[in-house]
């Protein structure tokens, strides 16, 4: 009965999918619920997700609904993982779908269970961002095809009217452009780097033209394994860099998946780094007044 309420809740809570459309029912009947039924990696992460939030709602039953998310999550890798070794057509759609929910899941929960220390956060985070960039390798080779399949009912296939890639358009990080160009970096390091800003600087653009939650999603699959390696390593510019993602986060709060996120990783970062790094974070700290607006 457990597993049929949160199929239920699924179908009808509207902030649950961050990935489907406006026409939120016709999206979940008519895109993913039926592949779900034959490919029980992707019920799974649905009632996986479903659980969570409706924790959320329910706190007298969030013990209960939290274990049975992580069970159910669990169950889904596993299952994902057996079937990723022989991706055919069919496995395309579903498997994008998987993608975004495990990410959707695992940010989440990344959250709400490691921020009690900002070390152990942080690894956690770096976890999340390999986890959400290797599920979606897996069908990176088939994302026109996805895009043909997908046209009316995702969010991210129609990318015609979004920026150009490697275009910037906005200003939100030409201050740190400015400190990578001056700082003491080896060329290798400083590229990785300003590869990072540039993707950084397409969310910022993107969301200008389309402000909703999943654009804030992209940046962690854009970004490199040798970035990810730099952010293990607490480099400052690194962290700089991911505060000033924080700054899109925190431009979501009021979504359920995001929450207080943003406001945690930068005022974390701010004081991991000290006064010294101050001027590469003026712009992040600034973002959390309240009266904070992208730049135009």
């Amino acid at each position: 009965m457990l597993h049929l309420e949160l199929l239920y809740h699924a179908l009808n809570e509207r902030s649950l999918y961050i990935g489907a459309s406006q026409i939120y029912t016709k999206t979940m009947t008519e895109l993913v619920i039926p592949p779900a039924f034959s490919h029980p990696f992707l019920m799974n992460e649905i009632l996986a997700l479903s659980a969570l939030h409706l924790a959320t709602i329910h706190p007298d039953r969030q013990h209960q609904l939290e274990s049975i998310a992580a069970e159910l999550q669990t169950s889904a890798l596993l299952l994902f993982n057996k079937t990723c070794h022989q991706v055919t057509p069919n496995d395309r759609l579903p498997m994008f779908i998987f993608s975004s929910l495990i990410g959707n899941h695992v940010f989440y929960t990344t959250f709400k269970f490691h921020s009690s220390n900002f070390h152990d956060f942080l690894e956690e985070f770096v976890k999340y961002m390999q986890l959400h960039r290797g599920v979606r390798s897996v069908i990176s080779n088939d994302w026109e095809q996805l895009r043909e399949i997908s046209t009316k009912a995702l969010m991210l296939e129609d990318v015609s009217d979004l920026p150009t890639p490697g275009e910037a358009q906005g200003n939100e990080c030409d201050s740190l452009r400015h400190l990578l160009n001056t700082a003491d970096l080896g060329p290798s390091t400083k590229d990785t780097y300003m590869r990072a800003v540039d993707s950084l600087q397409w969310g910022f653009d993107a969301q200008r033209v389309r402000n909703v939650v999943g654009l804030a999603f992209a940046w962690p699959i854009q970004i490199s394994s040798e970035f990810l390696e730099l952010l293990k390593q607490r480099r400052p510019e690194a962290l700089a860099i991911l505060a000033y993602y924080a700054v899109m986060l925190h431009s979501h709060r009021d979504v359920w998946l995001v929450g207080g996120a943003g406001r945690y990783i930068i005022e974390s970062i701010s004081g991991y780094l000290g006064t010294y790094w101050e001027n590469w974070l003026a712009w992040p700290s600034a973002a959390l007044a309240e009266t904070f607006t992208p730049a135009e």
